[in-house]
């Protein structure tokens, strides 16, 4: 069988695509397919983490999650999560949309935060 449609992976963890014979097939992406996959990872950040990683996506709130968050270009253990972490659009504002009392810095940890009305929160600056 031979596919008909571009082989992708469509959101699925493998490729896939519409054969010959009116079916799905899985299938391996061509190399063009498969340098540009590369090179989408390789765009400029569109947001950066509260740790300072740079993501793929913008800083959003996403799943009915109540906080910012966006995914990382390079997986990692810094931070909250290994694939993605808080991240905020305003430097006065927490990812919970908190506003801050001082500035958005680091101030000696490896993450950026400011106080707030209560304790501290993650910022981006």
């Amino acid at each position: 069988t031979r596919c008909v449609t571009t082989c992708e992976s469509k959101g699925y963890d493998y490729h896939w695509c519409r054969d010959n014979k009116g079916s799905f097939s899985y299938c391996s992406p061509t190399l063009t397919t498969a340098a540009a996959a590369i090179s989408e990872t390789r765009k400029v950040p569109k947001a950066y983490t509260v740790f300072g990683e740079a993501c793929t996506d913008t800083c959003e709130t996403r799943g009915g999650y109540s906080y910012t968050w966006c995914t990382k270009i390079k997986a990692s253990n810094i931070g909250t999560w290994t694939w993605a972490d808080y991240c905020t659009n305003d430097s006065g504002l927490t990812p919970y949309a908190e506003p801050c009392q001082d500035a958005c810095e680091k101030r000696g940890f490896d993450f950026y935060w400011c106080h707030k009305d209560s304790l501290w929160g993650y910022c981006t600056p």
